[in-house]
């Protein structure tokens, strides 16, 4: 690898075919080190050379270097047209506990490459965390479009639902013909049927953290901060007896970071 490193300055992306080569197919072993000071070799000649850069930030990534991968890669980020430039940036930024900056490069990557489903999951919830549910909204259900079968996403969306003060939405009267109570038919959540009035029931939209919090559940996913969430939705449609039951049911079960809130 070290002659390889002396034609940099000649042939970059045979460097960087060699060098991606070399730790697919060899022990990483020793490799690694052999590997960054190969493609350090390539950067000093060509500081701008966006894939050899690339190849730098996914072996500093590994050894969770964060900050010498945003070192690296910040000069190009704000004019890259790279997905991977901004994903490995905004990665960084998330680790070194740095939420604008990793959500401005997170909303850079998905424009760049909106399939990618995780790096929404990621803007999503930082968008939480910084107080801005209806931007959560927006990414997700556009993730959502993408792959409407991953249930975190759901549970996220139903999250940010909550958030944006929309835990039931507008409840409407819908006739259905054989709905249950308590689950998603057509594109309503269903909440309760009518009395006296047959095939006739409330029903929340899909705008709303009930209606994706099921969804989840359908999907198979359902564990305690699932619950503690229906709880809360409920909670914030004012239907006092229905969060009591599921906050009185799942006592023993809340994990202990959640336990403040909770009580």
């Amino acid at each position: 690898m070290a002659e390889v490193a002396e034609r940099a300055d000649h042939h970059p992306d045979i460097v960087i075919h060699y060098t991606r080569v070399t730790l697919q197919t060899a022990s990483r072993v020793g490799k690694t080190i052999e590997a960054l000071e190969t493609l350090d070799r390539l950067l000093e000649v060509d500081s701008g050379h966006e894939p050899g850069a690339i190849l730098l930030a996914e072996l500093l990534a590994e050894r969770q270097d964060w900050p010498a991968v945003v070192r690296l890669l910040q000069p190009l980020g704000p004019t890259s047209e790279s997905y991977d430039v901004c994903h490995r940036l905004a990665e960084a930024y998330s680790r070194m506990e740095k939420p604008v900056e990793a959500a401005w490069f997170y909303d850079k990557a998905v424009r760049l490459n909106p399939a990618a489903v995780d790096d929404c999951h990621e803007l999503a919830r930082l968008h939480l965390q910084r107080g801005l549910p209806a931007l959560a909204v927006r990414v997700l259900e556009t993730a959502l479009e993408h792959d409407g079968d991953r249930p975190r996403l759901q549970a996220l969306l139903a999250e940010a639902y909550n958030e944006a003060g929309r835990p039931v939405g507008r409840i409407e009267i819908a006739p259905l013909t054989l709905a249950i109570a308590g689950q998603i038919y057509a594109e309503w959540f269903v909440l309760e049927s009518i009395k006296d009035q047959e095939n006739t029931y409330r029903v929340c939209p899909p705008d709303s953290a009930i209606y994706h919090l099921y969804k989840a559940y359908e999907l198979g996913l359902n564990d305690a901060s699932m619950q503690l969430l229906e709880a809360d939705i409920w909670l914030n449609a004012r239907l006092f007896g229905r969060a009591r039951d599921i906050y009185e049911l799942i006592e023993a079960v809340v994990l202990p970071e959640a336990l403040p809130g909770y009580h």
